[in-house]
Order: structure tokens, then C-alpha cells, then sequence
């Protein structure tokens, strides 16, 4: 999903030749502290689990920054500051399912950003 509206957005972005790009980053597992509210135990697997084999937190930070201090870096989806391996890739080359999912996102949510033929509007 996090794919589909990242490139949903690209695509509104690009339609009016604004200097906008988003990117979807996946940070890896990253030993944090989110886990702390899980059930005790299964929190502290997962907690061991992450410190043993996760990154640091800047290491989780790093592709995140990579995406957005890199000139001329094209978007995508980015894991290890590389463009990453999607497992269904078939499913991005769907621009109608890029809109649905949009569409449902803003039925659920009640937010909505301007559609493309209004982002010219926007200050560049």
C-alpha cells in the first residue's frame, strides 16, 4: 500500500511538472523500543530478536536519508539506501489499482489531497 500511494502521489506530482518526489523507504528491522507494549514475553523475543539481529536506530535512519539528501535520485521503493526488491512487482503496474486504493484511502480517512488537475494551483 505504502508503494501504491507513494507512486500515486509521484504521479499527481508529476502531471503539473512539480519538483516533488516521495519514496517508499523500508528502514529493516531496527532495535527500537516499539515492541515495549506487547504481550511481556513475545515483547521481549521480539526485543532480543531486534538488538541481535537489527540495525541501530541511525542505521534504520540511513535510507530514509539517503532518499531524501540524494540529488537527482529517482523514486522508487528503497531498502539498504539501494532501490529494493518488491515481491509483487505485477501489482504496481496497475495504475487503476494506484487510484482505488487512493479512493478508499480518502473514504476512510475523510482526507484527501488536492486531485491532479488542481495541483497546479499549488505554489511550485
Amino acid at each position: 500500500a505504502n508503494v501504491l500511494h507513494s507512486q500515486e502521489l509521484n504521479m499527481r506530482f508529476e502531471a503539473h511538472g512539480m519538483a516533488v518526489q516521495c519514496y517508499s523507504v523500508h528502514p529493516g528491522v531496527v532495535a527500537t523500543d516499539i515492541f515495549r507494549s506487547m504481550n511481556p514475553l513475545a515483547g521481549l523475543l521480539v526485543r532480543l530478536g531486534s538488538r541481535v539481529l537489527g540495525k541501530s536506530p541511525a542505521q534504520g535512519a540511513a535510507t530514509t536519508l539517503h532518499c531524501a539528501l540524494a540529488p537527482e535520485l529517482p523514486p522508487g521503493y528503497y531498502s539498504d539506501c539501494n532501490p529494493g526488491d518488491l515481491h509483487h512487482p505485477c501489482l504496481l503496474a496497475d495504475p487503476g489499482l494506484q487510484v482505488r486504493l487512493w479512493d478508499l484511502s480518502v473514504q476512510t480517512t475523510g482526507v484527501d489531497l488536492p486531485p491532479p488537475d488542481s495541483l497546479s494551483d499549488l505554489d511550485r
